[in-house]
């Protein structure tokens, strides 16, 4: 019996640690002037998502519309993902990585689309939505 338990607590709890990055994450210093979110989901066994970056007061905004297909998320570890996304502002391509650390994603640019966007280069977001 106890051989039986312990594969279903670890595949219990593997599938529970890649559950924790679906949801809305906002950024730890959105203010009336920027913000930034980002939404994962998990489609079958894949993640993806979008993004939304407002600056300027919202004067300047990147953020997909429904119909935007979203960017896939590529699994480097259990916690850390990379993506590539086209930016929504420029349509230009960018990559970054994303990993929860102690509760809170980590948002880091690695290669910042060409031409004009208001993403930013690394960000502490906080779930707001599971």
């Amino acid at each position: 019996m106890k051989a039986l338990l312990l594969p279903i607590i670890l595949l219990s709890s593997l599938s529970h640690a890649a559950d924790q990055i679906t949801g809305t994450w906002s950024w730890d210093k959105n203010n009336d002037q920027n913000s930034f979110t980002v939404n994962i989901e998990k489609m079958g066994a894949a993640y993806q998502g979008k993004y939304c970056a407002v600056a300027s007061g919202g004067m300047k905004i990147d953020c997909g519309m429904e119909s935007d297909l979203p960017f896939p998320l590529i699994k480097i570890s259990e916690s850390s993902y990379e993506l590539e996304f086209n930016d929504y502002f420029s349509g230009n391509e960018g990559k970054a990585s994303i990993s929860v650390v102690n509760g809170s994603l980590v948002w880091r640019l690695l290669s910042a689309p060409k031409g004009e966007n208001y993403i930013p280069e690394e960000a502490k977001l906080i779930a707001s939505s599971k």
